[in-house]
């Protein structure tokens, strides 16, 4: 792919070269370190002068002349990959052009018009820099208290970074790294390197509530070249106002949010109130680039997990090097502000962040839960128990998530319902086509009904040729206990204690979980005989005619019965008070 680097009124043009998964190697550090960069200085720019290291995780220097005049130096590796440099000036060239009003680190080219320099040394090894102007300032984490206004200016400058970033397009800015938020979940793993459990239990919120709101909407959030790490030391202030802006080095192609939500987790961290401070950030950026409801919807889940990466990092970098403080600046913060975030309702925070713009997450909440309940006393009756303590209120089922009134996401393993996920989006449409058409029973003809007979039945072994259609669980048990006393004559059925199968006035005398429990009659009808579980035999289950009976509860293991054989088989030997001689097996729930 051709390119154009531009500066100081120069145009080179070459072919980018880049790696889609770039490796940093940190250089080692030499005794004569500052001789090699001053032959670098010396023979690429025709300068000299004193030279310090930067604090910061990578080998940055910064270089005083004679004159006063003072640059930085930024070393790479031998593995860094010239297209991510490339990518680098590119992006901050595009946002000289756009006239941010902030100074910006942009490229000195050598004296051959190239914008990285590279040297042999004595030793023989090569040196990669390139030489970046000074750019003055006082980071904003030492420039506190922020204060609205400058919130603001932030959030504003961060807009006008996106809409001038929206038109860069590099190969190399399709990469990814430690630091990537659309990738955040790549640290889970790494939640157990941290040692206090109340602590490690905050971590595995964010990462549930990072999976279950912020992933799925990621791949469809607009897209475009991004900072990437708009923390609160690569933001500079003078004066009281944003003078500069650092740090290109984690640029990559990103959802254009994630940007946003890493310069909130950064920005909000000295706040009193961190979700006021970041609502004025994003007001002011909403004005010039217009958030969507979804974007709206995953600042908070991002926000969560930048700062859920940023202590798992430290954690690890702690055991390489416990003595760089440069790595663990924002640590003890960032747990601060987690910890004050996981006792915080995710519809809560999103209401807040988005109180300074037009838009409106959960705006149709309905009651509160604590109402609902005093309501659905006065129509419902009691026996249609609630579940918990705490009633849930749910307000919308996306996938294998439910998500309450908080707006917290809840893996669901209870209801058996939505066997495709819930709102699976094709079941909606198919159900939504069906009922504009034709909604009736099985009494009348119409294509549909047979088709999905013939559909279902393909998928079943070749004895199971035959559909009832039901509507609830109850229902089917209901005819499943027509059928079996219709084809055996036997009344009497075996049910395993503490089973459910359903709400109806049989289903509940063959429910122990029902008759038994609160509300219950205490014993079964003379009808029902209670057996307890089978202990489990080892084995996987296979499918039909293939070892299905190892996987069943009970002591038969003839490998060549099915299923409802095997049952059978287990149940055979109940003891002979429950049959009469020459009578039919009772039937089994």
């Amino acid at each position: 792919m051709a390119f154009q680097v531009i500066f100081s009124g120069k145009i080179s043009t070459g072919r980018a070269q880049y790696s889609a998964r770039p490796v940093l190697t940190l250089l080692k550090a030499k005794e004569n370190m500052a001789a090699d960069i001053k032959t670098l200085l010396s023979t690429e720019y025709t300068l000299s002068g004193e030279i310090s290291r930067l604090a910061g995780e990578n080998e940055n220097y910064r270089i005083q002349t004679p004159d006063g005049a003072s640059f930085v130096l930024k070393l790479a590796g031998e593995d860094s990959p010239p297209g991510i440099l490339e990518m680098e000036h590119l992006a901050v060239e595009s946002l000289v052009r756009a006239g941010l009003g902030v100074a910006l680190p942009r490229v000195i080219p050598t004296r051959t018009g190239a914008v990285e320099a590279c040297v042999l040394t004595g030793d023989g090894e090569k040196i990669r820099g390139r030489l970046l102007a000074f750019v003055p300032g006082e980071a904003w984490c030492r420039s506190l208290p922020a204060g609205t206004e400058r919130l603001e200016d932030l959030g504003a400058l961060i807009a006008r970074m996106h809409l001038a970033l929206a038109g860069v397009v590099h190969p190399a800015a399709k990469r990814t790294h430690a630091w990537d938020l659309a990738r955040a979940d790549q640290h889970r793993p790494a939640i157990p390197v941290i040692r206090d459990p109340e602590k490690r239990r905050i971590l595995e919120w964010v990462f549930h509530l990072y999976g279950a709101m912020a992933l799925p909407l990621l791949d469809r959030l607009p897209r475009s070249l991004i900072h990437g790490d708009l923390n609160d030391d690569n933001i500079l202030v003078q004066g009281g106002r944003i003078s500069g802006v650092l740090d290109f080095g984690d640029c990559l192609e990103n959802p254009v949010v994630c940007d946003l939500a890493i310069a909130l987790a950064y920005h909000t961290l000295d706040e009193e109130d961190p979700l006021e401070a970041g609502a004025a950030v994003i007001g002011a950026y909403h004005a010039i680039r217009p958030l969507s409801l979804d974007e709206m919807a995953v600042l908070f889940p991002l926000m969560c997990a930048r700062l859920a990466v940023s202590v798992i990092i430290s954690a690890k970098r702690r055991t390489l090097d416990p003595g760089r403080e440069a790595w663990f600046v924002s640590e003890e913060r960032a747990w601060q502000k987690l910890e004050a975030f996981s006792a915080m309702g995710p519809a809560q925070a999103a209401i807040l962040l988005a109180s300074r713009t037009d838009l409106r997450p959960y705006e149709n909440r309905g009651a509160s839960p604590d109402r609902l309940v005093k309501n659905r006393r006065m129509v419902m009756a009691p026996s249609l128990s609630l579940s918990y303590e705490q009633p849930l209120k749910f307000l919308y089922g996306k996938g294998q998530y439910l998500f309450d009134y908080n707006g917290r996401p809840f893996l669901d393993l209870y209801n058996n319902v939505c066997h495709v996920g819930h709102c699976h989006p094709k079941v909606v449409e198919a159900g939504q086509k069906q009922m504009a058409r034709l909604n009736t029973n099985t009494r009348y003809l119409y294509d549909g009904l047979t088709e999905y007979a013939e559909r279902l039945c393909a998928t079943l072994p070749r004895e199971l040729d035959t559909c009832f259609f039901v509507n609830s669980g109850s229902e089917a048990n209901e005819l499943a206990l027509r059928i079996a006393r219709t084809c055996t004559g036997q009344r009497d059925m075996l049910v395993v204690d503490n089973a459910y199968h359903g709400h109806t006035s049989s289903m509940i005398d063959l429910s122990p979980y029902k008759f038994m429990g609160r509300g219950g009659r205490g014993e079964p009808e003379p009808w029902v005989h209670v057996v307890p579980p089978g202990r489990r035999i080892p084995g996987p289950v296979q499918g039909p005619g293939k070892r299905c009976g190892q996987g069943l509860r009970g002591r038969d293991r003839n490998p060549h019965r099915r299923p409802g054989q095997a049952h059978c088989g287990i149940y055979h030997r109940i003891p002979p008070v429950l049959r009469r001689p020459g009578d039919p097996a009772p039937g089994v729930f």
